[in-house]
């Protein structure tokens, strides 16, 4: 009978440790406990400004053409692949798993614009073959995609060219303007404008341009309800000494 194989002393602490998981625990006092329970969220935020101070605001500044001020970013700084231009204003928020491909090969360089006073709620793609346009005030929930192209040819035989080739590919320019939210998991496709103060509604396609003030959801998205603009908010975030968003550049 063949003698099973031996196993390095290393494995066998490993393993052995593993066993241990969680059968062992440190004493510990209530006191202690609890130092260590508000330290905890303490020590990762100190290790968060200092990533972003060190290390990811210095690479993103580097990676794009203009950064304004009041830069946020919660966690890594977006993932950019891509040798667009990055245009990004003041007073922008990222959360972490945000990804960005902007340039996909076509002869001009695609274009990536993010206004004032944006916040994105984190893990979206925006990937940009032309052009991209968010505008100042605008909030991005959660798991939003944007796409100015269909990434791959719709004829068959024009998706075995590789991914670089983007010639055969259909892509048109998407334009966000002014004071307008994305719910959660929204899908906006090429061509399409969001026009001021339009709201798209958590899941919704948008495959055709929203009106002004107009509420949309579904696939494809479709308006259920239409909004009187308040005149009086311009005033408002004067008097209260913030940008109005008629006036923001």
């Amino acid at each position: 009978m063949a003698e099973a194989p031996k196993v390095h002393p290393f494995i066998q602490v490993i393993r052995q440790l593993e066993r241990a998981r969680g059968t062992v625990h440190l004493p510990t006092g209530r006191m202690l406990g609890g130092a260590l329970f508000y330290a905890r969220p303490l020590l990762f935020n100190v290790r968060t400004l200092l990533m972003q101070i060190l290390v990811y605001e210095p690479a993103l500044r580097y990676r794009c053409r203009t950064v304004g001020r009041k830069l946020r970013l919660h966690g890594p700084a977006p993932r950019i692949n891509g040798d667009g231009i990055i245009d990004i204003g003041d007073d922008v928020e990222f959360v972490e798993g945000m990804s960005l491909v902007v340039g996909m090969g076509l002869p001009d360089p695609a274009h990536l614009e993010l206004k004032n006073h944006i916040t994105f709620g984190g893990h979206h793609v925006i990937c940009v073959a032309r052009k991209v346009s968010i505008g100042n005030h605008c909030w991005i929930g959660a798991g939003t995609k944007i796409y100015d192209n269909d990434v791959h040819s719709m004829q068959a035989s024009e998706r075995r060219i590789p991914l670089g080739s983007m010639l055969t590919v259909r892509s048109a320019p998407i334009i966000i303007e002014d004071d307008v939210w994305l719910g959660i998991n929204t899908l906006i496709l090429k061509g399409v404008t969001l026009h001021r103060g339009a709201v798209v509604g958590a899941g919704t396609v948008v495959t055709e341009s929203v009106p002004p003030y107009c509420v949309v959801v579904g696939n494809p998205a479709r308006i259920v309800e239409r909004m009187s603009p308040d005149a009086s908010t311009d005033e408002r975030l004067l008097a209260l000494g913030t940008h109005s968003p008629a006036s923001s550049p």
